[in-house]
């Protein structure tokens, strides 16, 4: 797999400085009052139409989607990551590289200065680390952790054609079977997109992840909000991801 080339400027890194500290105060703020709240504007929900097509507004998501289903693209995000587990937090720059397709990613962090902390190039199945410093190469499970989350965030975004669906007021929530489980995927909000994706079972919800402050970039529908909660299992750990730039990298995929 290829690894992950970065161009970060000196403008890049004064924002992406400010970024990760208003993040992490911002972050470690609402854990030491116990709040739940996340550091995102919640969607304005509305009203369904009375004629609305479940299955059209998933098709319509899809479409502006397009971009990220076309193989010799990947989409290149550069994003600041704020990751706990076990209580230990991790504030971050860093770039993805995402491509549904190919079902393939890679994944490099920063620190506000630009030195990179690791790499890891992966798909659904597995996960490589390609470069850490000591203090994460000594940690298999938190790169296996991040390595997971990508997989939560950035694969699997709409129902399959048949997925069963019920309508509430103002969302759509679809489901399916998955593994020991379903999977709901949650549609609704001003764009009409994907604002929840969950994974259930009979005693819970290990993972939940939702979508917040979707936008138009690059002729592509994108949610500059990440959050993913990661309840259950083995490993246990929280996500917030703020997208602050995308682009296109038409090399066939990540290798």
């Amino acid at each position: 797999m290829e690894k992950l080339t970065v161009d970060l400027t000196e403008r890049n890194r004064d924002e992406g400085l400010q970024v990760v500290r208003v993040l992490t105060f911002m972050i470690i703020g609402l854990w030491l009052t116990g709040c739940v709240s996340v550091p995102f504007e919640e969607p304005t929900m509305q009203a369904l139409d009375e004629d609305v097509s479940p299955r059209q507004m998933v098709s319509d998501y899809v479409d502006r989607l397009a971009p990220l289903q076309v193989a010799e693209k990947n989409l290149v995000f550069r994003l600041s990551l704020f990751f706990g587990l076990y209580r230990q937090e991790h504030a971050v720059l860093g770039y993805a590289r995402i491509n549904r397709e190919a079902g393939t990613f890679a994944i490099t962090a920063l620190t506000p200065l630009g030195l990179q902390l690791f790499h890891l190039d992966g798909d659904l199945d597995q996960v490589e680390r390609r470069y850490a410093i000591a203090e994460f190469a000594d940690r298999p499970e938190f790169l296996e952790a991040v390595a997971e989350a990508i997989r939560i965030i950035y694969f699997d975004l709409s129902p399959e054609p048949d997925a069963q669906f019920r309508l509430r007021r103002d969302r759509v929530v679809f489901s399916e079977p998955a593994e020991k489980g379903r999977i709901e995927y949650v549609f609704g909000g001003p764009k009409m997109a994907l604002l929840q994706k969950r994974w259930r079972r009979w005693w819970g919800s290990p993972w939940r992840v939702s979508y917040y402050e979707y936008a138009d970039k690059n002729g592509m529908l994108v949610p500059r909000g990440v959050a993913l909660q990661r309840r259950r299992g083995l490993l246990r750990y929280r996500v917030y991801l703020r997208i602050r730039d995308v682009s296109f990298d038409r090399k066939e995929h990540n290798q």
